[in-house]
């Protein structure tokens, strides 16, 4: 991927996948968090993620089998923190996109649509050691829309 800010590091982008979903109050839905453009893998990310008035995180993991996981939840459900140190046996190898962590938000109000979004002070670093990081060049949004529920629906 091209220098996006002229510091020359190669520059990735993360966002949710998928950008947007629907569920009714009180139900869950999975985004995943993606980095695109890591060519040379990932061996460590720190980021946060935060979630707008109407819905609430209830679980985050992350993927890759990381030999220092780090997952914190704010108690109020607003965000959580991700963090990760990946070990010689890291999924992330280099890939064009790399899925990180997984996030899944609660609807609770119903009518909103809830803003997911991931912090722009989000740190990625490529495999091969040393200070190196790659630019983040982008860091995008998700929305949640809360629905009324589908009383037809036989689930």
């Amino acid at each position: 991927m091209s220098d996006a800010d002229g510091d020359g590091r190669e520059a990735v982008t993360v966002s949710f996948r998928p950008a947007e979903r629907s569920v009714p109050a009180g139900e869950q839905a999975t985004f995943e968090l993606a980095v695109d453009g890591a060519e040379r893998g990932i061996s460590a990310y720190e980021s946060a993620v935060y979630v707008g008035d109407g819905a609430r995180v209830v679980r985050a993991s992350l993927t890759g089998d990381p030999a220092v996981p780090v997952v914190d939840l704010v108690e109020d459900g607003t965000a959580a923190v991700l963090a990760a140190a990946m070990g010689p046996e890291s999924g992330h190898d280099g890939a064009g996109e790399t899925v990180v962590a997984a996030l899944t938000v609660r609807g609770e109000t119903t009518g909103r649509s809830v803003e997911l979004a991931i912090d722009d002070e989000t740190e990625v670093a490529p495999v091969g050691g040393g200070p190196d990081r790659y630019t983040v060049g982008q860091c995008g949004t998700a929305t949640l829309r809360v629905v009324e529920p589908d009383w037809d629906d036989p689930e």
